[in-house]
């Protein structure tokens, strides 16, 4: 579940190295468009969800979160991004123990239209700095999109065991969350992308069930990977149309969500 091309073509048309960036060009991708420091504390029992809007009348817009967290605590790129400077998937937040207390979900942001838009991450201490590509967007509105999930969360572990019924689709008992798991792409949810669609009106769909099934469908070989990448298209559906009801508008871009990430497994997705 890698959506991380949307990045690399954010880097490519930045004209960016995207193996070893300097500082100078990680200083220069963040642009001097940056809007409002948000600050958020973040710990083990913690959740928390931001979408702020950016400026999209430039090509580049930047945010950066100034994050509260607890004594000694930091933020550490996940082990296959270690050493880069533009980070596409998750953020780990780590106590003074080196134990990881909690998760900021992969660099995510959209345009008007629901349509996914280039992004990436890059650490500054404990503030985390989100770049956007808004070359593109429409009505020249960008939002940007950070969920942070708390190891000991309320809801976390009950998520997986959540009652799945006839239209929502759950995380199966059997799959193995963690990065002591390897591929580590196939024990993390939705890896590179967001594990919910951000809604920012009410309820996210939930996405967990989904990509996790997809996972466990790439794993095992239960399935072709046609097969195992339609289910995960149908499934998503099944969740946005659970969340939402017939009559709001958000359940199709929702829709439109899940058919992005569809895209992306057919595209890039390794079996």
């Amino acid at each position: 579940m890698n959506n991380r091309i949307l990045g690399l073509a954010l880097l490519a048309a930045l004209g960016v190295a995207t193996m070893y960036p300097t500082q100078t060009q990680a200083q220069q991708a963040q642009g001097k468009y940056t809007s409002t420091i948000g600050t958020v504390e973040l710990n083990a029992e913690s959740s928390y969800q931001d979408l702020p809007r950016l400026d999209a009348s430039q090509k580049l817009a930047t945010h950066r979160y100034t994050l509260l967290l607890p004594k000694g605590a930091s933020l550490h790129p996940v082990p296959d991004e270690e050493g880069q400077t533009f980070l596409h998937a998750e953020i780990l937040v780590k106590d003074a123990k080196g134990q990881v207390i909690g998760t900021v979900d992969s660099a995510w942001a959209q345009d008007a239209n629901g349509e996914s838009l280039a992004t990436f991450f890059m650490i500054d201490g404990n503030t985390l700095i989100q770049t956007v590509d808004t070359s593109n967007a429409a009505e020249k509105t960008a939002t940007a999109v950070l969920m942070y999930a708390g190891a000991q969360a309320p809801g976390i572990d009950a998520a997986r065991g959540w009652q799945q019924t006839k239209a929502y689709v759950g995380i199966p008992s059997n799959y193995r969350y963690g990065s002591q798991y390897t591929p580590r792409s196939l024990h993390d949810y939705c890896t590179s992308s967001p594990d919910e669609f951000p809604n920012p009106l009410g309820a996210n769909a939930n996405f967990r069930g989904p990509c996790a099934r997809h996972d466990m469908c790439y794993e095992a070989h239960t399935a072709g990977k046609t097969t195992c990448d339609n289910n995960l298209w149908s499934h998503m559906v099944s969740n946005c149309q659970y969340t939402y009801a017939w009559y709001n508008p958000v359940r199709q871009t929702c829709i439109n969500t899940a058919h992005v990430y569809w895209v992306a497994v057919k595209s890039f997705g390794g079996y």
